[in-house]
């Protein structure tokens, strides 16, 4: 697989042949995390809050609503994967559950 990015084409090592699990072996753009942190007020600890969002519903840190995510899955694909290769890319599920290290246990 050698898509083209900005004309020219990317090398991609293949880290797992069965499942398809690729890397790019340059550095191919940066993006932040998220676009948008807010620091207000404080968490159910007492630590300052940051929020990833101006109505402060999604923490900082919160992937399934970061910028990075929205970019991944909407201009880099497009950008990176021909129609045909987006065929062969599989789709995965977002866990987003937080894991809480003071209580040792899964929160959702």
């Amino acid at each position: 697989m050698m898509p083209f990015i900005s004309g020219r084409q990317m090398p991609w090592r293949v880290l797992d042949p069965v499942t398809g699990l690729v890397m790019c072996e340059l550095i191919i753009d940066s993006q932040p995390f998220n676009n948008y942190v807010k620091s207000y007020g404080t968490d159910e600890y007492d630590n300052t809050a940051y929020w990833g969002d101006a109505a402060m519903t999604h923490y900082a840190n919160d992937y399934a609503e970061s910028s990075l995510r929205q970019w991944l899955n909407a201009y880099f694909l497009y950008m990176a994967f021909s129609p045909l290769q987006h065929g062969i890319i599989a789709q995965s599920v977002l866990d987003n559950s937080a894991f809480d290290t003071i209580l040792k246990k899964t929160q959702n």
